[in-house]
Formats: C-alpha cells, structure tokens, sequence
C-alpha cells in the first residue's frame, strides 16, 4: 500500500495527466490538493464511499472536511499546522462517511510549508481501512461499538454516561438522557429487505445528529433503538426537543436504496439529577417511559416521572443489579440443567443449560427478577460470555454431556460474536459439536444478517441452532430459510390448555407440519403433565421438555441423567441415544 499511494502522491502533483483518474480508481483510493490559503480542496479517485458520489471531482472547503473527522481523532488531523516543515504524512484517523456511519482510513500524503513556515498545501491519498482496524482491534474493544453505525453500544453507553454523571456531581448541571426507538422496524426489515432497513435506521440515526447540535453521544442501546446524551437538558428543554424530532419523522421520510420510508418513532426520557442520580436509574427509567409512549400507541414522547410506588420498585430493580452485578464478576454464577427427553423412547437426549445466581449470602435470586434487570441495563453480552464459558467447561466434563445454550438477540446479532466462539472453541471442536445455541424467535430477527453470520459460524463449528419460543412472534418461513435452524422450541403459551382447546391443537399441529416440511425437529416446552405429554406424542412432536420430567436442578447433568433413568428404568447402555 505504501508503494502504491507514494505513487498516487506523484500524480496528485500533476494534476494535468489524464490518467490519474483512473489510477486512483484501480487502487481503490480517493486523492486530494488542499490549498490552505483558500481552503479549497480539490479531490478526484474513488470517492463513492466518501462522498456518496460517482463525479470524477469533487471540491469541498478544507472546514467542511475537519468537521466530518471524527472528534476524538480532531487532534491528530490538525497536527500538520504545527509543524514548519516538510512532512510528510502517515495516519489513521476516522471521518464521517456521506451516509453517516464512520469509517477508519489511511492517510499518505505531504504538506507544503511556504517560505515563512507556514502550511502552503497538502497533497494526500486516502483509502478506506475499516475491515482492517478492526481485524486489528482488541476483540474487547470491538463488541464496545456497534458495526453498522460506530456508535457506543448499549454497555459502553451505560459507561460513557456512569461517568459524565460522576464528573457532574456537585455543580448545577443537567443531563437529559433520551432512547428513541423506531417504530415497526419488524414490518420494515419485511418490506425492503435488511440491507434497505439498515438504510433506515442509519438515516434515521443522521437525522438526530442534524437536528440536536449539542447533543454530547449517541448510542446504538438496541437493534432499532438509540440513546442520546444532552447536556444541560431541563424537563421543558427535553419535552420541546422530543417533539421536534417527532414532528420531523412525521413530516418526512427517510431515504434508503429502495425507496423513501415513512417511519415514526416513540421516546422516552429522563432529567438527571431531576428525576434520577444514577446512570443505570437514567437508562432503566428512560426505557420504562419508552414503553409508556409505546402502549399509548406509538409515535410519542413519555418522560419518566417519579412516584413512590414507582421509586421503591425501582430501588428493588437496582438492589437486584447490584446482586447480579456482583454474581457475575465474583463466584455467584450457577447452571442449572434442566433435561430434554425424546417423545418416542423417553430417553434423555440433551440439557437446557438455564443460568442461576446467588447472592453474597449464597441466597438464590429468582429469575424472574434478575433476568429483566439484565435485558435493562444491558449486561446480556457479559452473561451470555460466562454461559458460554461455563458450558464449555461443562462438555468438556461429561463427553455424553449434549447441551443446549441460551443466547440472547442482541448478542447473536452482535458482529463480534462469531469471533467469540470461534475462539472458545479453537481446538476444541468435538465440545462444539454436542452444542446447540437456542436464541428466541422474536429477537433474532432485530438483525437477520448478523443472526445468520452467527448461525452459520455455529453450523461451521459443527453446532446446532435451536429456535427458541416459536409461535410467540411473526418470523416468517422466509426467514426460516434464511437462519437455517436446526429446531424449532414450540412455545409453552401454545400448550396451556392443548388437550381440550382445538384453538391451541390447531396452532401446533400446524407449526409440526411446517418443521416437518422444512425438515426441522420440535421440542415441546412447558410439558407439566402425562396427558399433555401424551397428546404431543399423538401430535408428532419429536422432543419434550419441562416439569412432568424434570426440574431445572443446579447438579451434574451425569447425576441428573443417572436418577432419571433410575426412576423410568432406562437401562445404561441406552442412555446415550
């Protein structure tokens, strides 16, 4: 590459040749002369990716190309008018590309100093490097930034945000935090496709940067969802910006390749230290206010408002993420195994690995509070990591061990999880091939093509794929096809009442049929008696789970599997079917 744009660089200065055009565009780098005394910067090459733009030339005001660098790369770009000298330039830096995402590029080039030693003109070449700082990046460092738009994730967000209220303490200053999330973002991924949607939400995204100059970060917090940062926020200022984004939604679309889009969008908000102290406070209570202008039919602004029924639930919430919190980075993570039985020969074929946590005191806390607590404040990454961790461990232990692993939508569509299991996995590949990872039907399609990529790199390391809850959501066959699952999860709602309401009879022999013409197996969840049990065998189901079997136990899958067999006489040698 050096080669190459040294070479550019001697085209750049004869601008004249008619074949540098097309030199640049061989090597796939865009060129520049800046004249400093006019700020005029004339550029030519590849620019499609910069600019948005097939034009043989563009010109641009040196100011205007500054603000597209990205702030905290601000420092290095200028670095050049402090020198009086010849240099010549070598960086990385990030820009702001035409669509809004934000790209890495490499930069060679030289500056022009005049007799005084001032910055007479810069000549440079540059070439996008994004796929390669991030194959350079800490992997840590990577699942921190969300890939589609380069903003913070929901965990580094949550980070980012702890620390501004921290570094506000003691002053009068305010914080407005606000999530916005688009609306029927489902119904729009179906319409234009995913590629189009991505479109969407990154128009969407530019939107927000235009309208809100002093907006302090953004953050991706879900697949259609943004948090943002504002700095000396009131409740009024908050309440009369929501509506200006609102009524801007409203009134125009958004653009994307396919055609202009009609969306809208709900928020919700909250004032700090007004209404809450604390950044988690801030992020839970904001979401709570999202759900609030979601349930008044969408296309609102809720801010969150204080209450005593509302702030002794809420001081529960954050008592149960502190526990959690705890549990996770201490020894307070358990698995409990829960067995999966074939409907034919009742044999144990495989667990559901379901994640417990103790407290300081070794108390159990119950799921059903610490796993919302979870999903709000965003540690799903950290908790699917330890699962996974622990399974590992756990296949590693029992070689007739086949276990079934939760993960949840935002992790499976996460661009660095691929990485991750290849890595747990990396010389391990007779574990991966008695797991199966179980992800819900409604999360994963918040990004069908990064769910796919997952899918297929559990299917490349000879896993399977569970999908999770199904008949709950609105996935289409399309989109069976496209994940490619191995199984589908019926959901346990469907089975409440199977054995006397046809309604729900109808539902799962349906979704039996689809599995079986798609070539999938089924499991039945939630199975807590023998004549239930007994009408899904009748219905063709092809594995059971659930209480009339066994209970999730914090055990040995061995020990587990042992008393079972005991209890149904299952002689030893059938044990592994």
């Amino acid at each position: 590459m050096a080669f190459i744009q040294a070479y550019l660089l001697r085209f750049l200065s004869m601008a004249e040749q008619n074949n540098s055009l097309s030199i640049l565009l061989a090597a796939g780098d865009a060129g520049y002369v800046w004249d400093i005394a006019d700020d005029q910067m004339r550029w030519t090459g590849a620019l499609l990716s910069l600019f948005g733009t097939t034009d043989s030339a563009v010109h641009i005001k040196g100011a205007d190309f500054r603000r597209r660098v990205h702030e905290s790369d601000v420092q290095v770009f200028n670095a050049f008018m402090l020198q009086s000298q010849a240099q010549r330039l070598d960086r990385d830096y990030r820009i702001k590309l035409h669509d809004g995402t934000t790209a890495w590029v490499h930069e060679r080039g030289q500056v022009i100093f005049a007799e005084d030693g001032a910055p007479q003109q810069v000549r440079g070449a540059l070439r996008v490097i994004t796929a390669r700082k991030m194959l350079e990046m800490d992997l840590t460092t990577r699942i921190r930034r969300d890939h589609l738009t380069g903003l913070p994730n929901r965990t580094h967000l949550l980070e980012m945000l702890e620390g501004m209220i921290t570094a506000m303490k003691g002053s009068d200053k305010s914080l407005g935090y606000v999530v916005m999330a688009i609306d029927n973002m489902t119904y729009v991924n179906e319409a234009i496709g995913p590629d189009a949607a991505d479109r969407v939400i990154l128009g969407s995204l530019k939107r927000v940067q235009d309208l809100i100059p002093d907006v302090i970060e953004i953050g991706r917090v879900g697949g259609d969802q943004f948090g943002i940062i504002l700095r000396d926020y009131d409740s009024q200022r908050l309440s009369e910006l929501c509506e200006r984004l609102l009524t801007s939604f409203r009134e125009q679309p958004v653009d994307s390749p396919v055609c202009p889009v009609q969306v809208s969008v709900s928020m919700g908000g909250v004032t700090v230290p007004t209404s809450v102290i604390t950044a988690w406070e801030a992020m839970i209570r904001a979401e709570q206010a999202l759900r609030d202008a979601q349930r008044q039919g969408r296309n609102a602004f809720v801010e969150y408002q204080p209450s005593e029924e509302r702030t002794k639930s809420h001081r529960r919430s954050l008592e149960i993420g502190q526990q959690t919190l705890a549990a996770l980075k201490g020894d307070g993570v358990r698995l409990a195994f829960q067995p999966i039985i074939c409907a034919k020969s009742g044999r144990i074929l495989s667990f559901e690995a379901l994640i417990r946590m103790v407290n300081e005191k070794g108390d159990f806390i119950p799921a059903g509070l610490f796993i919302p607590v979870i999903e709000q404040l965003g540690l799903a990454n950290m908790v699917d990591r330890k699962v996974l961790d622990m399974a590992v461990d756990a296949l590693a232990a029992d070689p007739e061990l086949v276990l079934a692993v939760n993960v949840s939508g935002l992790t499976a569509s996460q661009k660095g999880w691929p990485d991750t299991l290849r890595e747990k996995f990396a010389g391990k590949e007779h574990l991966a091939k008695r797991l199966i990872i179980e992800i819900t039907e409604t999360a994963a399609i918040l990004d069908i093509e990064e769910t796919k990529r997952f899918v297929d790199t559990v299917h490349s390391l000879g896993g399977e794929v569970a999908l999770d809850d199904f008949g709950s959501g609105f996935t289409s066959i399309r989109y069976l096809r496209t994940l490619a699952v191995n199984t589908l999860k019926i959901d346990r709602e469907l089975l409440s009442n199977v054995v006397n309401d046809t309604d729900q009879q109808v539902m799962v022999n349906t979704l039996v049929a689809l599995a079986k013409g798609l070539g999938l197996e089924t499991v039945a969840e939630g199975v807590e008696t023998e004549d239930v049990a007994a009408w899904l065998r009748k219905a063709n189901v092809d594995h059971m789970q659930g209480y009339y079997f066994g209970k999730p136990e914090v055990d040995l899958p061995a020990n587990i599997r042992k008393r079972y067999n005991e209890k149904h006489g299952i002689p030893k040698q059938a044990v592994s079917a």
